[in-house]
């Protein structure tokens, strides 16, 4: 069990993964994403599953009842989005420096 200790002055607040299901399952899946997608590629097939598999996450915050936490969710789907867009970017200025 994850669980998240913050000391603020001298009272302790304690999250644990029970306590926010949606944020925990949500967590678990981006990093299996940004695993999966981080070493980028130059095919349809790589962004067609790219899409999809952030369309998937995005599901999350259609079921989260907390606004902020569904916020929080968007704000990291479309950060790694860009992240992946600007190393694609990357790829293709230097495909077309080498021809």
């Amino acid at each position: 069990m994850y669980s998240i200790l913050y000391a603020k002055g001298c009272e302790e607040l304690k999250v644990e993964a029970k306590d926010i299901p949606i944020i925990q399952r949500f967590m678990t899946e981006f990093w299996k994403v940004i695993k999966e997608f981080y070493q980028v590629e130059l095919t349809d097939d790589y962004s067609e599953q790219a899409c999809n598999r952030l369309d998937e996450l995005g599901e999350l915050a259609g079921i989260c009842p907390d606004q902020n936490d569904k916020q929080f969710i968007l704000d990291c789907i479309l950060a790694l989005n860009n992240a992946l867009s600007s190393k694609q970017r990357g790829l293709i200025k230097n495909v077309q420096h080498e021809e």
